[in-house]
């Protein structure tokens, strides 16, 4: 059992490491959020959003997640906080509809991403 574990977290590891690589490689753009709400899960609670930005004229949309919080610990003023702000996301010159976002490109943000 402790083998599998091991070998599965190794493998999350490794395949976070292959999306940041990629993410990395991509241009930098301006979002902004869209909508804010607290996911409340098996685990704890999560901040999903949806945020906008715009290529070559061209409205498009991405949703990002954050990392899990313990339950209770989400303040629900943050939906209304974060509506409206700014983001630095990154996205694929050759597809501008896949989008993604990195921690270290938005370092004042209150919450983690799950990148």
């Amino acid at each position: 059992m402790f083998l599998d574990d091991l070998i599965r977290a190794l493998w999350k590891w490794w395949m976070l490491q292959r999306r940041l690589k990629r993410f990395r490689r991509w241009n930098q753009a301006n979002a902004t959020v869209s909508t804010c709400a607290v996911i409340d899960d098996t685990f704890g609670e999560r901040l999903q959003l949806t945020f906008k930005y715009e290529v070559n004229a061209e409205q498009l949309r991405g949703l990002i997640l954050s990392k899990k919080r313990p339950a209770g610990t989400t303040l629900r003023l943050e939906d209304d906080l974060l509506e409206g702000r700014a983001l630095c996301i990154r996205v694929d010159s050759s597809d501008p509809a896949s989008s993604g976002v990195l921690n270290e490109d938005n370092p004042k943000w209150p919450w983690k991403i799950e990148e």
